[in-house]
């Protein structure tokens, strides 16, 4: 029994599935490209896009055809959206040179 438990713990079945879980998910261009027009809308507008909607939006999207724009690995969670907003976000940041405001003198 035990050598039983033994071949189940360390089949390639299971190895996979947690090969998938551990490794980092990387979005592919039509996702960033997508994500990207949500975090430009947002600061043109100047305020944030709920990271819930854009996840619902992202789930519920289709293309001009009526299919589905992601597949179903494609689909963003509120936490994907934020670390991509945060890390864009950061990027421009560093991007952009710091205005320098000349003290008056009074």
């Amino acid at each position: 029994m035990n050598a039983q438990i033994a071949n189940v713990q360390n089949s390639p079945e299971e190895l996979d599935i947690h090969k998938l879980r551990s490794t980092q998910k990387r979005f592919s261009k039509k996702v960033r490209d997508y994500l990207q027009k949500k975090f430009e809308i947002g600061q043109q507008a100047g305020r944030k896009e709920r990271l819930a909607q854009v996840a619902d939006d992202n789930w519920r999207a289709k293309n001009a055809n009526g299919e589905r724009m992601f597949t179903r690995t494609e689909r963003l969670t509120k936490l994907l959206v934020l670390f991509f907003f945060l890390e864009t976000f950061c990027q421009a940041k560093v991007e952009r040179p710091k205005r320098i405001h000349p003290r008056r003198s009074d």
